[in-house]
Parts: structure tokens; C-alpha cells; sequence
């Protein structure tokens, strides 16, 4: 089976993404039944990497510590930029903790860039490793590309309200590389 986006343009799966990353991933057997969309976040802040970003939701008791899937760093605090950090929710195969509504949680895999998209757009090289994320999660689950989204998005089918991932995400620019 070759994988393919919406379009019919051909995708390789791994395009993209580190030898680490994709050793890393490969052991990992998501469930395509329980996996709907793919949820883009950004962390807010200029600065930040795994621990910094991990320590406070398990402040908050969440036992599981970082609230989504995967982090991909911007150079700042820790992370190289476009690094991709694999979390213990993918690990695992846990409900993200990356939304208030639990639905989302259980259904969407939580992707989450370092950077605060209020004030400026995300590096080209986080945009090309979020690409190719999303490839290869979409052909080992079977997410359309319909179903990728963004945290601003998904909250308004719900009436809820958040600036994540801030004005200067662009998800057709996303959706238009993949």
C-alpha cells in the first residue's frame, strides 16, 4: 500500500523526519480506530523544551505529565530547532490532556510547537518537521487531511474560546504542504 494524501500526490512517510525520530516511532503501534485528527498547539512562550514543558501539567497532577503527543522545539530553551520530542501520551497510546474537553483529548493527537504565535510565526524548520509529523501519523492512522486542525478551531464547533495557536499559525499553509 503507497499512502497518499487527499490530492493523490504520493507520500513517503518517513520523508523528512530524523533516523532518530523515525527508529523512535516505528516501535510505537497506534490504533487507527482511536486516533480521529491531529491538533496543532503552540506552547505560548518564546523559550521552552520537554522538562520545562512537561513540569507543570504534572504540577497540576496529571500523572502523565506533558499534555501532548509530541513537542517540536524552536531553537530556544533546550530543543533544537524543528526537534521533534516524542511523549509518553504517543508512547503509550494515552488521551491527550492538550484541551478541556475530554472527547478531543481521547480522539486527537496533541501537537505542540515552543514558540508564542501571538507575536511571531513559527520557524520555517518547525513548519517542515510539523509536516512531515503529520505525514507520517497520517498514513500510520489514516487521518484525512481534513481532519488537521488546530486548538482555535476544534474549540469553536464546542463554543469555546482560544487564541492557540495564535494569529500567525497558518494551518492552510500546513494543510497546503502536506
Amino acid at each position: 500500500r503507497i499512502p497518499s494524501n487527499a490530492a493523490g500526490k504520493l507520500i513517503n512517510p518517513s520523508y523528512g523526519l530524523s533516523y532518530d525520530v523515525r527508529k523512535q516511532l516505528e516501535v510505537i503501534k497506534p490504533n487507527p480506530k482511536k486516533w480521529k485528527r491531529i491538533m496543532v498547539h503552540h506552547t505560548a512562550t518564546e523559550v521552552g523544551n520537554y522538562k520545562s514543558i512537561d513540569s507543570p501539567y504534572r504540577h497540576r497532577w496529571m500523572q502523565n505529565g506533558l499534555a501532548y503527543h509530541f513537542l517540536i522545539g524552536n531553537g530556544k530553551g533546550g530543543m533544537k530547532n524543528g526537534e521533534i520530542a516524542i511523549g509518553g501520551r504517543w508512547k503509550k497510546q494515552l488521551d491527550g490532556g492538550h484541551t478541556a474537553i475530554s472527547y478531543l483529548n481521547a480522539t486527537s493527537i496533541g501537537i505542540c510547537l515552543v514558540g508564542d504565535f501571538e507575536k511571531r510565526p513559527p520557524s520555517s524548520l518547525q513548519m517542515k518537521q510539523l509536516t512531515a509529523l503529520c505525514r507520517y501519523i497520517m498514513a500510520q492512522c489514516g487521518i484525512p487531511k481534513s481532519n488537521i486542525t488546530t486548538h482555535k478551531m476544534s474549540y469553536k464547533r464546542y463554543k469555546k474560546s482560544t487564541a492557540c495557536p495564535g494569529k500567525y499559525f497558518s494551518i492552510s499553509q500546513l494543510t497546503k504542504e502536506i
